[in-house]
């Protein structure tokens, strides 16, 4: 990651190739979260609210927010409410949802 600023972070479809953005300092992800709830509206299986995203000196970090299905960086499931550290090139599942995670560099 940049030491220089927030570099730009984006999920990627392993399905469907869809790129979701997410916001600089990060967002909830689910059916009702605040990062492209119209992507997992139709998947019953994740949660409304089913993992968090935050911008935390210097990286970015993933929690599961007490989701019934889980959440898995690189096949590691995550423990409720831990902190993950997610990095380009990890693959990031959100229960049967697959992405690839970017980052590009924005300032």
């Amino acid at each position: 990651m940049d030491v220089n600023g927030i570099q730009g972070l984006f999920l990627i479809s392993i399905k469907d190739k869809t790129v979701i953005e997410i916001p600089p300092l990060g967002g909830v992800i689910g059916r009702a979260g605040d990062i492209c709830p119209s992507y997992f509206k139709n998947n019953k299986y994740v949660s409304r609210r089913h993992a968090k995203i935050e911008y935390f000196y210097g990286d970015y970090v993933i929690f599961d927010l007490g989701s019934k299905n889980g959440t898995k960086v690189n096949g590691l499931t995550l423990d409720v409410g831990l902190s993950f550290p997610i990095r380009g090139g990890d693959l990031l599942e959100i229960c049967d949802e697959k992405f690839e995670v970017s980052y590009i560099g924005i300032y």
